[in-house]
Parts: C-alpha cells; structure tokens; sequence
C-alpha cells in the first residue's frame, strides 16, 4: 500500500505538473494570442493610415513643384513601409510561436498572413510610384536642357540667316525672331540658375552621382547659352543698326530722288523757244537758278554717301542717282550754254536793228529836209509820175537804150544829147519829178497837185531826160519843152496816149529797162547799191537843176 501510495503520489505529483504546465502553457499561449493580435491590430491600423494616403491622385502632376510633393510623399510612403519591415518580422515570429502551442491558431495566423500580404502590396506600390515619380521628376528638370538644345539650334541658324546683313523687309522678318530667343534664352537662363540652386533637392532624389552629372550638364548648356546669347545680342544691335541706317539712308535717298525728279521736270518745262529777248533773258535766269539748285543737289548726293557704309543695295541706288544727276547736269548745261548763245544772238540782232533804225532815222530826216521842192512822197504823186512818164515816153512806148558813155558817167538822154558830167556821175533814165506835173488838172476824185517848183513859171527845167520844162508845165521828155517859145513858138500840144499802152506793157517795158539799168550801175557802184534817195526818184542839183535817179549814198556820206 505504502508502494502503491508513493507510486500515486508520483502519479499525482506528475499529473499535477503536467496540469500545472498545461495550464501554464495554454495562459502562455493566449498571452501569445493576445499579444500578437495586439501587435496585428496595431500594425493593420499603420497599414490604414498609410493605404489612406493619396498615393494615385486622378490627375497627373503638371509642375516640377508637384512632382517633388509626390516624390516625397512617395518616398516617406516608402520609408515607413521600410520601417515597418521588424514589425512584419515580429508579427512572423510571433505566429510561429504560436503555432508550435496545441491549440489551434488558424483564425489569427490568417489574419496576420492577410495583414503581411496587405503590407507587401503596399510596399510594392509605394515603390512603383516613388520610382515613377522619380522618372517623371528627371525628366522634368532635364526638359530645361532640351529646351536649350532646341533654341541652339533655332539660334544658330537665326545666326546664320542674318549674317549677310539683308534689306529692310528681312530685317523687320528676323528681328522679331531673334528677339523671341533672346527672351527664351534668358528664360532659360533662369530655369538653369534655379536647377543648379536644387543641388541637394537633386541629390536626395537622384542621388550625389546622378545630380553631379546632371549638374555638370547644367553649367555645360549655361556657358553655351551664354555665348549663342551674346552673339544674338550682338546681331540684334547690328541689324537694328542696319535697320537705322536703312530708315537715315531712305529719309535722305528718297527726298533726293524727289528733288531729282522735280528738277528734271522743271528743265524739262524750260526746253522750249522764246520769241522774244525779255522771254530768252527770263529764260537764260530761270536756268541759271535751276543750275545752282542742281549744284546744291549734288552736293546733297554726296553728303548722303557717307550713309551707304558697304551696303551694296544703298550702293546700287546712290550710283544709279548720282549717273541720273549727272545727265541731267550735263543736259542743263547743254540747255544753259544754248540759251545764253541764243540771248548774245538775239541781242546781236536787237543792237544792229537798232542802228539800221537809227541809220533809217537819220535818212528819213534827210530826206524830209528835201521834201520842199521834191513834192510830195506819197502813192497819188507817184502814180501822177506814172502818168507824166506815160505821156512824154516816146513812140512806141519805150526809150531807147544806153549808150556806153552814160554807164562810164555820161548824161544820156533819150535824144542822144550829152550833159556834163557835173551834173550827175550816173547813168540816167527818164523819170519825173511829181513836181513837174504841177498846175495839172487833179485826178478824178482826188485834189489838185500843189505846184512845188522851186523855179519860176517860164524859166526852164532840166527834166530827168535832160529836156527843159516850160511855163506850160508840161514837156516831153528827153527834148526842150516849155511855152510857146521853147518850141519854135508853137505851144506844145498834149500827146495823145498810144493804144498800146493801154494795157500797160509800155510802162512795163519802161520798168524792166530801168530794173536791168540799175543792175548795170550796181555792179560798177557796189558800195552805193542802197535805197534811193526819194519817192520821186529825184534830187536837186546846184544851179536850180535836178540831179537823175540815183541811189542811196553810203552811211560813211551821210
């Protein structure tokens, strides 16, 4: 008994620390139990908070500034999951103790293999959007340097384009251009600046070798951008100067271009005849006054030389102007030089007008201081000559032809008589003195002829036939005619008109012997191959007689 008694009693006192670890083991178990579900709680509610979090916001990040947000709010995502690595490895642990324990885990292992998988979606998550982000903010910083690839190129071939310096319409084409880059480049210039302040922000996102690399890109790009953009200032000031002195060069070119044509125009006007010298004289000034105009014009062409600066276009167009000025100056002093040619000519003309008219002058007087006795000088005594002449002509209606001796100064008379030389050195032929025809009965219609012989009735008159005038008044030319006496006694009787003469051909016979005769005299005198000396033909002579036609001395006898 005393055998079976201790052998219970070990029985016991082992059931007893069997129930006593049993016991011990099932409190530990749900001490476990409760422990991890703690930690599971905890972590699923740090797992919410971070799920919570608006990790794939509907609308994409338009600025760099947003994207950093996102990239940082992915990266402290990411950090804390990273964080929570231990926990998730606590939480495994844990489960594993659990499981070695009799009762059964299935509905908390599950939870804590739900919660593990939800933090590993998460994690991965985090990552890819933390990555994207990162890509994303790259290429965002990088855009500023392949903006700046692109203008190099607009810029160089802005460069290229205007390095030949073109005309105006391309300069306003251009000009535009090239300030739009220099406002890009400058833009850019900020972009570059502020990327190069974010050294930290780039190392921490990219980290120190990455933003090393793109940094030194960075100040690479800004040293080319600073040469292209001071050469594109350069050009800038260059075709703005251009295009200065296209605008001085057109404010001077074309104002010479409108004086050129104003004045060719003028000239032009001023090509024309005068008719009289006040009109050559006004002439020969307006284009003495258009010739100094054209002086100061190409003084003014000169002057606008100095603007062309090796431009060939405003070259071309000064050399076109100064070829047109200088035809149309040498044209103008054509027009000048024949104009003043035509002013000394006329005025010639004028000062040898005026002495003839003068000489004219002094004649005239000298032929009215013989009016007294010559008669008068009008048509009525010249056509009463025509009809004395007509009826002492002698028969036949012609007298007879000059002999030699008169044309070597002989008196020739129609009868053959011969007078001295003393009273007249010419060849004569008959002609009457309107005088002799005085006491006649006047033409009908018309008053009687004024006896104006300077002689008495009776006393004889040499007529221009070498006859002598009676106190009958009328005498037969080229014998003695006069009263009863001077023919015998017999009075002179009027001779009766021949039929012939009525149609005029003796007076026409007559005409041309005197015309042939006073060619004869001329060639022998020609320095006396003037006017003669009166209407009548006449002129006195000493001793009461009248000298035969002759002409009009020289100026040198007057």
């Amino acid at each position: 008994m005393r055998n079976v008694l201790e052998k219970l009693r070990v029985l016991q006192e082992e059931e007893e620390g069997r129930l006593q670890g049993l016991l011990k083991s099932n409190g530990a178990c749900e001490q476990q139990r409760r422990q991890l579900e703690a930690e599971l709680a905890e972590f699923r509610k740090d797992l919410q908070k971070l799920a919570e979090e608006d990790l794939e916001p509907e609308t994409k990040a338009s600025t760099e500034d947003e994207l950093v947000a996102r990239w940082r709010l992915y990266s402290v995502t990411r950090a804390a999951l990273a964080a929570e690595e231990p926990r998730v490895d606590r939480l495994q642990a844990q489960l594993k103790k659990l499981i070695a324990f009799p009762q059964d885990p299935q509905p908390l292992s599950d939870s804590v293999v739900a919660t593990i998988q939800e933090f590993q979606r998460l994690k991965a998550k985090t990552s890819r959007l933390c990555n994207a982000a990162d890509v994303q903010l790259w290429q965002r910083l990088q855009r500023p340097l392949q903006d700046l690839q692109l203008w190099r190129a607009l810029a160089q071939r802005l460069l290229d384009v205007t390095a030949s310096l073109p005309d105006p319409p391309s300069i306003h084409t251009f000009l535009p251009q090239i300030e739009a880059a220099l406002a890009e480049s400058s833009r850019l210039k900020e972009q570059l600046t502020i990327l190069q302040l974010k050294k930290d922000l780039l190392g921490g996102v990219f980290g120190q070798e990455r933003a090393a690399v793109l940094l030194e890109q960075v100040a690479t790009s800004v040293r080319d951008r600073d040469l292209l953009h001071n050469r594109l200032l350069q050009r800038k000031s260059k075709l703005q100067s251009s295009l200065a002195q296209h605008k001085d060069f057109g404010a001077a070119f074309e104002p010479l271009q409108k004086k050129l044509l104003d004045l060719r125009i003028r000239i032009q006007a001023e090509n024309g005849l005068q008719r009289d010298l006040p009109g050559k004289q006004a002439q020969l000034s307006r284009l003495q006054g258009l010739q100094e105009e054209g002086l100061d014009l190409g003084a003014q062409v000169e002057a606008t030389r100095s603007l062309i600066q090796d431009n060939p276009n405003h070259q071309h167009k000064m050399d076109q102007l100064s070829a047109d000025y200088q035809a149309l100056h040498r044209s103008l002093e054509d027009l000048v030089d024949r104009c003043q040619q035509s002013v000394r000519e006329h005025c010639t003309f004028s000062h040898q007008l005026l002495e003839l008219r003068h000489w004219l002058a002094v004649l005239t007087q000298k032929l009215e201081a013989h009016r007294g006795y010559l008669g008068p000088w009008d048509a009525q005594s010249r056509e009463a000559e025509a009809e004395v002449r007509w009826l002492f002509s002698p028969p036949g209606g012609r007298f007879p032809p000059c002999t030699p001796k008169s044309r070597s100064g002989g008196w020739c008379s129609p009868t053959g008589d011969q007078r001295p030389p003393s009273l007249t050195p010419y060849c004569v032929c008959v002609s009457v003195c309107p005088s002799e025809t005085a006491g006649r009965a006047p033409r009908e219609g018309g008053p009687a002829a004024p006896d104006r012989s300077p002689r008495a009735a009776g006393d004889g008159e040499v007529l221009s036939g070498g006859g002598r005038h009676g106190p009958g008044g009328a005498g037969r030319a080229g014998g003695v005619v006069g009263g009863p006496e001077a023919a015998g006694g017999k009075p002179a009787e009027p001779r009766q008109k021949p039929a012939a003469a009525e149609d005029g051909s003796g007076f026409r016979e007559e005409n041309d012997f005197h015309q042939q005769h006073s060619k004869d005299w001329v060639s022998h005198h020609p320095h006396r191959s003037h006017f003669p000396t009166s209407p009548s033909g006449t002129s006195a002579a000493p001793g009461g007689r009248r000298q035969p036609r002759r002409f009009l001395p020289a100026p040198e006898e007057l």
